[in-house]
């Protein structure tokens, strides 16, 4: 699969990034009004479960499946133990599946899934 180049006159509001300049950032997501401001988003997810979340969506880069291991919880300053409730969370709430690697030493692979979409078209 070919790779593709990062995007070259994207500009980050200085307010939107950690640097002093608003050029070489990386990686970023994009997030639609309608997922922040989702009732089933606010109201049945911990705000650690969102934040964790949206960390999931970076780590993605915009992939369905991913790997999410203690490293990178750790990078993101999630500890280890806080961060596994809060994949139990988005898990319970439809909002990832996890493929668990059990006895093989690797990373699980996480899923995004759409489940929660149906519970907010019924409210």
């Amino acid at each position: 699969m070919a790779r593709h180049k990062a995007a070259v006159n994207c500009q980050f509001l200085l307010w939107l990034t950690a640097k002093k300049t608003n050029r070489d950032e990386g990686r970023f997501i994009q997030v639609s009004n309608s997922f922040l401001l989702s009732e089933v988003f606010h109201k049945n997810l911990s705000y650690g479960a969102q934040m964790l979340y949206l960390c999931m969506a970076l780590e993605a880069g915009g992939q369905k499946s991913f790997k999410f291991p203690n490293s990178t919880m750790k990078k993101y300053s999630f500890p280890v133990r806080t961060a596994r409730r809060f994949i139990e969370e988005l898990e319970e709430q439809g909002f990832i599946k996890c493929n668990h690697a059990l006895y093989t030493r690797q990373a699980n692979v996480y899923e995004f899934v759409y489940d929660w979409k149906d519970r907010e078209a019924k409210e």
